[in-house]
């Protein structure tokens, strides 16, 4: 087993058993009840490692920003983890009707003019997660370093709004047919 697998499963399990520890003993009944709180330091280790992520379109080239989006860098890339790519189709474009399924990673890499990073979002879908928003997301935006500028916290408060139109909230296919 690969480290980008052994951490995502030590993040997973921690998460796991986070909210196990973490479930109101006095509620029985709601079990399905979110009680796993992901910080944007677990957040940002899970996404720093994207070895095996699944690239839209099937291409790592970059793409020119578009005109409707709301990020100001010029090129972007977008990837997906092993989970969120069972929603891609033949050509790598996002399924028309999907639901991602829960653990689903994405990370739109949003590249400067001169080709360098200027900062990574990502969407991590996880519905047990105490600061999803209200579709099971997690949001968040990170420097090359690792600093949120975005925080998980916001639960997609300042995102959701643009993203509401796209597909699962993903606007891929909506920017770049």
């Amino acid at each position: 087993m690969d480290h980008i697998m052994k951490l995502y499963l030590a993040i997973l399990t921690s998460l796991i058993l986070t909210m196990g520890c973490n479930k109101d003993s006095s509620s029985p009944t709601d079990s399905g009840s979110s009680s796993v709180t992901v910080t944007d330091a677990d957040l940002f280790q899970l996404v720093s490692h994207r070895s095996g992520f699944i690239p839209y379109k099937n291409s790592s080239d970059t793409l020119l920003r578009a005109t409707t989006s709301g990020h100001t860098e010029p090129k972007l890339r977008t990837l997906y983890n092993s989970k969120a790519a069972t929603q891609l189709d033949a050509q790598g474009k996002v399924k028309t009707s999907p639901e991602f399924p829960d653990s689903s990673l994405i990370v739109k890499e949003l590249i400067n003019s001169d080709g360098t990073l200027s900062r990574t979002a990502v969407l991590f879908k996880l519905r047990t997660a105490a600061n999803k928003d209200s579709n099971g997301w997690l949001w968040a935006e990170y420097s090359p370093t690792g600093t949120a500028l975005y925080t998980v916290d916001n639960k997609g408060a300042g995102c959701i709004s643009c993203h509401s139109s796209g597909v699962d909230y993903t606007l891929m296919n909506d920017a770049h047919p």
